[in-house]
């Protein structure tokens, strides 16, 4: 603790190194030229003190393509490469404290990713990019549980100003002398006013050579989208560096094993709230078993409605109903007793509960089903068929778990549940199932929505060939319209180069042919 204690020298207090310290962003170098390995003890929230120099560049080079690339473009292989080098940057900074199953979760992001390069459905794009987010958020914070998932999704988004403080440190202070950034800014100046200097002169001198010059140094692009672009880098690089940063602390939040269990309320009362529920449950399931399951005739000798008025009410409110029940369960599984006698009773009773979940789920895909036979396929009643079959899956994955009463391996399992069913819905197709089914329907009741049709994506065109003229013309009339101007090449996606082909080898012939043009 204390220096030599010679009379000449003076005495000089050295405090042992704490245990545990509030890190402080000037306290830090921001990189290293290795990468930082996290430990496994609890870390406190704050700055990690080390990231990889190829963090910076990965980062830089993410948000320079996006501020070039996606504004005023769809979304094509540019978002792609983007998102692949933002991943990386998060990768770096966090590859050596990540297990196997995280590696998976990376993974499903990005085969995620890939689908901006072959789909072409907005709708379908957004929904896949909030996932590639959550993956890689939860994934680099190795959440375990419940709380930290929702905590590790949070932090990312919250944590979007520290990420852009974070991402923009190497600008200044000794980060910057450390990166040797003032000889590159200074070699920058001195070569724009060359060029400024002497290429003003020869341009005034030369009429050719000014017309080359206007040629090479005016933007390709238009100068009033500056703003939107800069904005969309920083962005990009807001988010990479809130994944990065808010992923060294979200672990110490995190917990894999459940905490002890206090029985918050008596045996008595949640017995009787979970069997009454079951009651409930086990009654509604015996009137779809006699009425939805029983036949047109039975349906409308007791409702007064049709076999497919009937399926119309109330498919949504089945799916809140199911859903909610997650909610119970989780509850129920609080406020119990940790007793052998009481984990049987919860046991049982949630057993119950979730089998006559699945029939109440089997009950909503019926209707659905029946509703889109009836009044056409869309994208929302598709989306509902997928979010059925999600919950259906989760209900049989609670059903395990109960019975080996071991749920720590649960919520990652219902996350890479939800990652792989919407992989499995892009390489459905939607938009083209969406434009298959309606024209098989069309066959068979010459009922159908033209308009509609003709507002679905790229994806659909091959399909729509299938319609028979004049419906053909009038709904690839509009799509022609939406496809005119062709992309940029950075934005090159597959679905909108093949409805390109396709369009330009048969022409419509009828553009106005849909009420309202």
């Amino acid at each position: 603790m204390w220096a030599d204690e010679g009379p000449a020298t003076p005495r000089t207090f050295r405090p042992a190194a704490p245990i545990f310290t509030e890190p402080a962003y000037s306290q830090h170098r921001i990189w290293t030229s290795s990468p930082y390995r996290a430990s496994m003890q609890p870390l406190v929230v704050g700055e990690p003190p080390f990231l990889p120099r190829s963090f910076f560049i990965l980062t830089g080079a993410a948000a320079v393509a996006a501020g070039l690339s996606i504004p005023g473009s769809p979304p094509g292989a540019n978002w792609t490469v983007i998102g692949a080098l933002a991943v990386a940057a998060v990768w770096v900074a966090r590859a050596g404290a990540l297990e196997r199953p995280d590696y998976g979760l990376v993974g499903l992001a990005l085969i995620l990713l890939g689908f901006f390069t072959i789909r072409s459905a907005p709708w379908l794009l957004a929904v896949n990019l909030v996932f590639i987010v959550a993956l890689v958020a939860i994934a680099m914070a190795r959440a375990q549980s419940w709380a930290g998932i929702l905590i590790s999704l949070a932090r990312a988004l919250m944590g979007l100003p520290h990420g852009i403080v974070l991402v923009l440190r190497p600008v200044g202070g000794r980060a910057a002398r450390d990166f040797k950034l003032t000889p590159i800014l200074r070699t920058l100046t001195m070569m724009v006013g060359a060029v400024a200097v002497f290429g003003g002169l020869f341009a005034s001198a030369d009429p050719a050579f000014a017309t080359l010059a206007g040629d090479l140094l005016v933007p390709p692009f238009d100068l009033s989208m500056i703003p939107i672009r800069g904005a969309t880098a920083l962005g990009v690089a807001a988010l990479a560096g809130s994944l990065t940063m808010r992923s060294f602390d979200a672990v110490a939040t995190d917990t894999t094993s459940a905490p002890e269990r206090r029985a918050w309320l008596g045996g008595v009362e949640w017995k009787a709230t979970l069997g009454l529920i079951d009651l409930l449950f086990a009654g509604f399931v015996a009137v779809q078993l006699a009425v939805l399951f029983g036949g047109d005739e039975h349906v409308l000798d007791t409702t007064g409605l049709t076999y497919a008025e009937y399926a119309r009410e109330g498919f949504f409110q089945l799916i809140v109903a199911s859903a909610t029940t997650l909610v119970v369960i989780a509850v129920a599984v609080r406020v119990a007793g940790a007793h052998r006698a009481e984990r049987t009773w919860l046991r049982a009773l949630l057993g119950v509960l979730c089998v006559l979940t699945l029939v109440v789920l089997a009950s909503a895909s019926k209707r659905v089903t029946l509703y889109q036979e009836a009044y056409g396929f869309t994208r929302l009643r598709l989306l509902a068929a997928l979010v059925i079959l999600v919950l259906g899956c989760t209900f049989v994955l609670l059903i395990v778990a109960g019975t080996m009463w071991k749920a720590s391996w649960l919520p990652r399992a219902i996350v890479f549940l939800g990652a792989a069913a919407l992989i499995g819905f892009n390489a459905y197709n939607p938009d083209a199932r969406i434009a298959e089914k309606n024209i098989d329907r069309f066959s068979r009741t010459t009922q159908i929505d033209l308009r509609y049709l003709a507002s679905l994506s790229a994806d659909a065109v091959p399909e729509l060939m299938r319609l028979s003229e004049p419906e053909r013309s009038c709904v690839l009339a509009r799509l022609d319209d939406a496809l005119a101007e062709p992309p940029a090449p950075w934005s090159w996606n597959l679905a909108r180069a093949r409805a390109h082909i396709v369009l330009r080898e048969s022409l419509p012939i009828g553009t106005r042919c849909l009420a309202g043009d």
